[in-house]
């Protein structure tokens, strides 16, 4: 099991309990899987939301999301 990403079996659980929640839109899975990994990132690091790699997404549209949530 990686730290750094989610594996298939744990984003299947993740997304299972995500669409059980009211007032949580989840949308697309993979656009989802990848904010959801941005914050686990975020939340592992302790770092900045300006400081999230590319790779994860542009860090504001994250940090409004995770925001909204």
């Amino acid at each position: 099991m990686s730290r750094i990403n989610l594996s298939d079996e744990e984003w299947t659980r993740i997304l299972a309990n995500l669409k059980k929640l009211r007032g949580i839109r989840v949308g697309q899975p993979d656009t989802c899987r990848q904010f959801i990994s941005a914050c686990l990132w975020i939340l592992r690091s302790g770092a900045q939301w300006r400081i999230l790699p590319p790779t994860h997404g542009k860090w504001n549209s994250i940090f409004k999301r995770f925001s909204r949530w």
